[in-house]
């Protein structure tokens, strides 16, 4: 059609075609073919109005009217080049360069799709390693949390165990000696209680029980939420690249991994403050009652008191006896009195100083138990809650290494093939040259 409408016959469409295949054709390839364009159909009209046998050239010319349609058919050039131009070994060379170049062409199309896909790769490799990071990160976050309301557990407890010394420093040396002679009762539970309303501590152990519970309750909602927080976080930062990865081939050209959820804490944060309440009252079930404290501290307190006046009494009526000449005066009996007395006026401060630290003692030793079994829980419930977090992305993690393992033999297996290829066109070219 383009003959009998374009002045040159179709000229410029044929050359078109014949670069497009030239160039196709090498790249597939990987040399660069000789293209002899060619119409069947010309040829073989001018085949049939000649003889059988005749081999036509571009050269040759004939009289015959007919004869342009040999030439317009280029089966003469494609001929000559059959014939005359190819050797056998050329012939030879030919039949087995071009399967050996189509698979050279595969192959670097393999090696343009493994390098993409390595590409691709590093970014989900990069992006592991700032969520690591960034759990990391988070972690410490919640260290920070876990400490900070271990501090307020450490002053409810130090604030308790120093409600005496408190007591104490309210009352007089005069008030506590009218306590070994069963005079300051009042006084000392007035002091008591100021002491409580000025330390904050409740009247009755179960308060103090219920601001214990309090306090780490309200740790463990932070941490909880803390954890919320950082899965929806970590699944906002990958985003939907985890769900679905491109496989760079035509079509279908993507591929599931898995499903990526945000990590559910419900079930944790229940079992969490389910077991807070057992481990705080199994500690403090043994302490006893704000009434029993004032007690005991006070039966402590009479019988410091009593020591002391009792030593204190013995020395001064040795002085008076001596005074009054009913004993001798001399340096043992003055020596044995100043003794007494002395003796009678210190052992009552040290012995008030033992009693606060004595109390202090025991009831920080009951909150070392509460602080190792607190630690024990909120460990545990770190554990699980990255072992909740890690889950969450597992088909991320499963298929970066999958992928990153599947590089690995791809790359070297085409290594292999290309060296292979490589090889045997040396070998053909050797044999073929010779």
């Amino acid at each position: 059609l383009e003959r009998r409408q374009g002045d040159d016959h179709g000229q410029e469409t044929k050359q078109k075609m014949v670069d497009y295949v030239q160039e196709h054709a090498s790249d597939l390839l990987g040399a660069s073919p000789i293209v002899i364009p060619v119409s069947g159909r010309d040829a073989l009209s001018w085949k049939q109005l000649h003889k059988p046998g005749f081999v036509g050239s571009e050269n040759e010319s004939s009289s015959n009217s007919n004869n342009n349609l040999w030439t317009r058919s280029n089966f003469g050039r494609l001929e000559t080049f059959l014939s005359s131009t190819l050797t056998a070994s050329s012939k030879i060379k030919t039949k087995l360069s071009n399967p050996l170049g189509v698979a050279e062409g595969i192959l670097l199309d393999c090696k343009h799709e493994i390098e993409r896909r390595q590409e691709d790769l590093d970014i989900d490799v990069a992006t592991l390693k700032l969520l690591r990071s960034d759990s990391d990160a988070w972690e410490k976050d919640m260290r920070y949390i876990l400490e900070r309301h271990q501090l307020k557990i450490n002053e409810e407890w130090t604030t308790r165990a120093q409600v005496v010394q408190r007591v104490l420093d309210e009352l007089t040396l005069i008030d506590q000696l009218k306590i070994g002679i069963g005079m300051g009762r009042g006084t000392f539970d007035r002091a008591w209680e100021n002491a409580n309303v000025t330390l904050s501590v409740g009247k009755e152990s179960s308060s103090f029980t219920d601001k214990l519970i309090s306090i780490t309750s309200e740790c463990s909602e932070d941490i909880i939420s803390g954890a919320k927080k950082q899965g929806e976080d970590q699944i906002e930062y990958i985003g939907k690249r985890v769900g679905v990865i491109s496989t760079g081939l035509k079509g279908n050209n993507s591929k599931m991994i898995g499903k990526i959820d945000t990590p559910k804490f419900k079930r944790l944060e229940d079992e969490l403050q389910a077991s807070i309440i057992p481990v705080v009252e199994k500690t403090t079930k043994h302490l006893p009652t704000d009434l029993k404290c004032t007690d005991n501290v006070y039966t402590s307190l009479c019988r410091a008191s009593m020591l002391s006046s009792i030593l204190m009494s013995s020395g001064m009526c040795s002085t008076a006896l001596m005074l009054g000449g009913f004993l001798d005066i001399s340096q043992g009996v003055l020596f044995c009195s100043a003794t007494l007395t002395a003796a009678g006026a210190t052992s009552l401060p040290i012995g008030s100083r033992y009693i606060a630290r004595s109390f202090e003692k025991e009831w920080m030793s009951t909150a070392s138990k509460l602080e190792n079994g607190l630690a024990a829980l909120f460990r545990d419930a770190m554990q699980m809650i990255n072992g909740h977090l890690s889950d969450a992305i597992a088909p991320y993690t499963r298929y970066v290494k999958a992928e990153e393992s599947s590089l690995i033999s791809l790359h070297r297996k085409m290594e292999s093939g290309i060296a292979d290829a490589t090889r045997l066109r040396g070998q053909i070219n050797k044999a073929c040259d010779e």
